[in-house]
């Protein structure tokens, strides 16, 4: 029988977050995001329970995410489409980047370390503009690997790039293509539920389309 090859460590280790007490409907919005949320887990303590990735994505433990969008000087988000490797949503389209918190990092750590890993540009703290924190919750069925009970605190950033197409150099165990599109069809693309982009809250679109309307695009 032939190994299952992954773009993401199995076993890799991510923090227990309590339950959200409340968020608001279907937008999913954590409209005060409780400190722990933000913290890590300190060096040779346990501040939190810890799970494997494979572990949190089949029993509905509430870990930490991120997803960060892109986007220059035309008003353009970078998408990235999704390898086959992964263990949700295979092929579809993105945000320029998105990953987990990994234990004992922080939020911001996390943001720049997948921007590198995944599209091979670097950005600084400086940089990134906190649009929200929401409630991501996916359930279901693949073939690959069975039972998704995926429960997600999503931190969602901007961040302004000057980064051409080209000068972009992406993980191909991550992604398989990358493109510019204006923010609004990005946007819009969720929000109808086409079925060749990642589905996100209603809460996650709409305060990224407000946050880059107000840049005055």
């Amino acid at each position: 029988m032939t190994a299952i090859t992954c773009a993401q460590n199995q076993d890799e280790l991510f923090d227990v977050m309590p339950p959200p007490q409340d968020f608001v409907g279907e937008d999913h919005i954590i409209e005060n995001p409780p400190k722990i949320l933000f913290e890590a887990n300190d060096v040779g303590m346990t501040k939190y329970s810890v799970i494997k990735r494979k572990d949190a994505h089949k029993t509905g433990a509430w870990h930490r995410a991120i997803g960060i969008w892109l986007y220059n000087c035309k008003g353009e988000v970078l998408l990235q489409r999704r390898s086959a490797e992964k263990d949700s949503n295979p092929l579809r389209w993105q945000s320029s980047a998105a990953g987990h918190v990994t234990s004992g990092d922080t939020v911001e750590e996390t943001v720049i370390k997948e921007v590198a890993e995944e599209v091979g540009i670097t950005i600084s703290e400086s940089d990134l503009e906190l649009v929200t924190v929401t409630c991501e919750i996916e359930t279901g069925e693949t073939e690959k690997f069975g039972k998704i009970d995926d429960r997600e605190y999503r931190f969602v950033y901007i961040a302004k790039t000057d980064k051409t197409l080209g000068e972009f150099n992406f993980n191909t165990h991550e992604v398989c293509e990358i493109k510019f599109t204006p923010f609004h069809e990005a946007l819009d693309a969720i929000d109808r539920k086409d079925p060749d982009v990642c589905p996100l809250s209603k809460g996650h679109v709409a305060l990224v389309r407000c946050a880059l309307t107000k840049k005055g695009f």
